[in-house]
């Protein structure tokens, strides 16, 4: 009572403290009157410890106010030095004496102990908080909880320095080390023992997660599941997965399976849990579950798998596990995977034994026993590098048995004979000929089968080998004509041409109605087997013609076997419509050489019509060349001008040009019947042949223009060379009539006709500008020094010099082949000595835009 007196007398100073002592003692229950009362003394400036005294007043009248205390605490959090063990004590007994309207006092105080990282207190305010809040706050104070964690709690227990990080931070090679440090000790290689953690994960984090799983929202659950395990708390998470019931159980065995509506890696957390506690037989059942339902993942699997093996000290588990995955690998990155991490662990089992035998000597156990283990793991590192390619080959088999190219590369990898002999016996025995999708590799495998005997001089099995090989019903007549081709080459050499020859004609028996055996056959979509159409084969013709024609007699008379063989195939081909340009050559080439001409001419005639004109027009000049000679030909002339005609007649319409064919036609009448005027008309019609074309094998025409107009002027008279000159600078364009403008003035001159040569270089004048006509205007400069006067003369220059000014390129009708650009003049008036063009009859192709001449 005296301390109490002491206090008092200490605290109140003055009138005014006497007053507000007397109000409230008046009416104590009346909170403004404190508050009043507080306010004074914080303007006075009293100490921390009166207004402190007074603050335990007011809360100990107002005990149950939770108002009142969270103002005492707000005033408490705002001084300079704040004692935090002061306010948590505040909040303690706000909480502990208020029931009601606590909701910002407890989240207040859960905030404060997160702040202030302090573990005990966040657990101790979270526990009143949801004690005292209602179930819908209960949110509100979890999430700061469950953010903190996740925040500041659970990167320092990724990071901690435990061996189990150690692990996680090491490449493959040091990671191996590790784990067969683990597992060797576990066996009792070696007594050492690697440095092991205390640590057994943030057991605080872990408690606090299970706690919030039991009232988390159900889409949060896989969330927390996976925060859960980065607690690295084994226990705590096996402990929510089982208890639960994140997982399946099977009620018969009591064993946990896993859950397939759970992701991938939660179940795995659950099963890196079962290895961690040591449970082996879980593990092992749990991972075989998991490799059913996750398929996608069973590579990852596999290897989790193998460092398990690795870790317990299973050296030859692992290396089975491995081995028999290594064979199951179905795509390019998973085998690379498994053949390297099986590579390394070979590589590093051996160095690892190794340097323990080396270096502990003393403290191995079982000696012997660790050398043949050494030397088995280093047998299998090397046998794995050496196999690598066989390795890949098996791959490539399981991804497609029927891939032929795949099989060839596996015999390539065998050594000895007997090898290769095993691996094309499997593969006739794995592959499905309707399945093989390129031509001719499935036949080209028969064949090199039986070339592995018959070079080893079997030939007997060879024979046997391809005998039944052309059985097997192959989609595609290519795979036939390795066969066919192979084995009669191989006999030829062996046996002779009779034998050949019979294999090959075994093949190309044409059947009656061919067309409808092969129209069967190409609708059939590849189930109707390629036996039925080999006779289409044109290799396999080739073939047959080659030989026969190789050993049929130059002397050989028409009664000759070989020679009628010959004839026979060679029409068969024609017939089925396989003949190539080259076989209707060789084949009249043949013919002709055993004095069989008028045979030879059929086969043209049978022939041409199968090509398109450009080919035609090949044997066409082959055909007459041969019509014409007079050592071959037995064929009158009017067949032969009948022949001529009718190569024309189907090759000018295509475009083809005819220029040889023409040249041989008047060389021919002109040889027969030497009638200049015959030749000159037919020159005369190839000149004109396509010439509604305007460039059109324009050289060609010129040419025979040339030939046309110089044989005129040798054998007929001059005013059919006119006609020709005047028709030719009419159909010709202008850039090319120019050099027989200038022969015909020449020609006019020499008749002296010199009037009609100045109006012939006249005309000529005005096909082009002077600057790109300089050969004519040269020409006509000298004409007219040779022929003209002064006047003349002074009149060429003029029309010159006009023409200059009035021929001006039209660009938009300018055209661009052949040089040949016609040109309008820019006004209608005419220079000197300019005469009347006269316009081409509609019988005429001439080009409507050139000058023509009236003569």
């Amino acid at each position: 009572m005296k301390e109490t007196v002491n206090i008092v007398d200490e605290n109140i100073k003055n009138d005014e403290d006497v007053a507000f002592e007397y109000e409230i003692q008046k009416t104590p229950q009346n909170t403004l009157t404190w508050k009043r009362y507080l306010a004074y003394w914080k303007k006075e400036g009293r100490t921390d410890e009166q207004i402190r005294w007074l603050y335990e007043r007011f809360c100990s009248q107002f005990l149950t106010d939770a108002s009142v205390w969270e103002e005492y605490i707000r005033w408490e959090s705002t001084k300079k030095v704040i004692k935090t063990s002061r306010i948590f004590s505040l909040f303690q007994r706000c909480l502990n004496t208020c029931a009601q309207g606590c909701d910002s006092i407890c989240l207040s105080y859960l905030e404060l102990a997160i702040e202030q990282h302090d573990l005990s207190t966040i657990r101790h305010s979270l526990d009143s908080s949801l004690i005292r809040l209602d179930t819908k706050m209960h949110s509100k104070v979890w999430e700061p909880v469950l953010r903190f964690l996740a925040e500041k709690i659970l990167p320092l227990t990724q990071w901690d320095s435990t061996q189990e990080d150690d692990e996680e931070s090491a490449d493959e090679a040091e990671l191996m080390d590790i784990l067969l440090a683990k597992g060797l000790v576990k066996i009792g290689f070696i007594s050492k023992r690697p440095i092991e953690s205390g640590s057994i994960g943030d057991i605080w984090s872990s408690q606090l997660l299970e706690r919030y799983l039991k009232v988390a929202p159900q889409q949060r659950q896989h969330e927390l599941l996976a925060i859960l395990a980065k607690t690295r708390d084994s226990i705590t998470t096996k402990s929510v997965y089982e208890k639960k019931k994140y997982l399946t159980k099977d009620e018969i065995s009591g064993k946990y399976l896993p859950n397939s509506k759970l992701t991938f890696a939660l179940n795995f957390n659950y099963l890196i849990t079962l290895e961690k506690l040591g449970e082996d037989e879980q593990y092992e059942e749990f991972m075989s579950q998991m490799s059913e339902i996750y398929p996608d993942n069973w590579v990852f699997l596999t290897l989790s798998l193998s460092k398990y093996y690795i870790s317990r000290g299973r050296l030859n588990s692992c290396g089975d596990l491995l081995r028999k995955s290594l064979q199951q690998t179905l795509n390019y990155n998973d085998f690379d995977r498994i053949y390297n991490f099986y590579l390394l662990f070979e590589q590093q089992c051996s160095q690892f034994i190794l340097g323990e035998l080396k270096n502990n000597n003393s403290k191995i156990s079982n000696e012997k026993k660790w050398v043949e283990e050494l030397q088995r793991h280093m047998v299998t590192f090397e046998s794995l590098v050496d196999s690598h390619d066989i390795y890949l080959n098996d791959l490539a088999l399981r991804q497609d048995p029927n891939l032929v190219e795949t099989w060839l590369r596996r015999v390539s990898l065998q050594e000895t004979a007997a090898e290769k002999c095993n691996i094309y016996s499997e593969a006739i025995l794995t592959i499905d000929p309707l399945k093989v999708g390129t031509p001719g590799s499935f036949g080209r495998l028969w064949r090199l089968y039986g070339d592995l005997y018959w070079n080893a001089k079997a030939t007997s099995t060879a024979r046997e080998l391809w005998a039944q090989s052309l059985k097997v019903p192959y989609p595609y007549i290519q795979d036939l004509e390795e066969i066919y081709l192979n084995w009669s080459d191989k006999e030829l050499d062996e046996e002779g041409v009779e034998r050949a020859v019979s294999i090959l004609e075994d093949a190309l028996k044409v059947p009656r109605n061919p067309e409808h055996m092969l129209e069967k056959f190409n609708n059939g979509h590849r189930r109707i087997p390629a036996q039925t159409v080999v006779f289409n084969s044109l290799r396999i013709w080739s073939k047959y013609i080659d030989i026969l024609e190789a050993y049929c007699p130059m002397d050989a008379s028409s009664s000759d076997k070989i020679l009628n063989k010959t004839k026979a195939a060679y029409n068969n081909v024609i017939d089925l419509k396989l003949v190539t340009p080259a076989m209707v050559e060789n084949f009249a080439l043949f013919l002709q050489r055993h004095h069989e001409v008028i045979e030879s001419f059929q086969v043209y005639e049978k022939a041409i019509p199968m090509f398109p004109p450009e080919i035609q027009y090949e044997f066409w000049t082959e055909y007459l060349e041969v019509a014409t000679s007079h050592q071959l030909s037995p064929i009158s002339p009017e067949h032969i001008r009948f022949l001529f005609e009718e190569a024309l007649n189907n090759l000018s319409p295509h475009g083809v040009d005819c220029k040889t064919i023409i040249i041989a036609y008047s060389t021919f009448e002109e040889n027969q019947s030497g009638l200049a005027k015959k030749t000159i008309e037919i020159l005369h019609r190839g000149a004109k042949l396509n010439a509604d074309s305007t460039n059109m094998h324009l050289e060609s025409r010129l040419q025979m223009w040339r030939m046309c107009i110089s044989k005129a002027e040798s054998t007929l008279g001059p005013s059919v060379v006119r006609d020709l000159y005047q028709e030719c600078v009419q159909w010709l364009p202008n850039s090319k009539a120019v050099e027989f403008v200038i022969k015909f003035s020449d020609f006019e001159g020499s008749l002296g006709e010199t009037i009609r040569a100045r109006e012939v270089l006249g005309y000529g004048a005005k096909l082009l500008p002077p600057s790109r006509n300089t050969e004519l205007w040269d020409h006509f400069e000298n004409f007219e020094l040779k022929y003209g006067d002064k006047e003349t003369y002074k009149e060429m220059l003029k029309m010159k010099k006009l023409l200059e000014l009035e021929m001006v390129i039209d660009s938009e009708v300018v055209g661009q082949e052949e040089g040949n650009i016609n040109f309008v003049a820019a006004a209608t008036t005419r220079g000197p000595n300019s005469r009347g063009f006269v316009q081409p009859t509609a019988s005429q192709s001439a080009n409507p835009d050139e000058i023509e001449l009236d003569l």
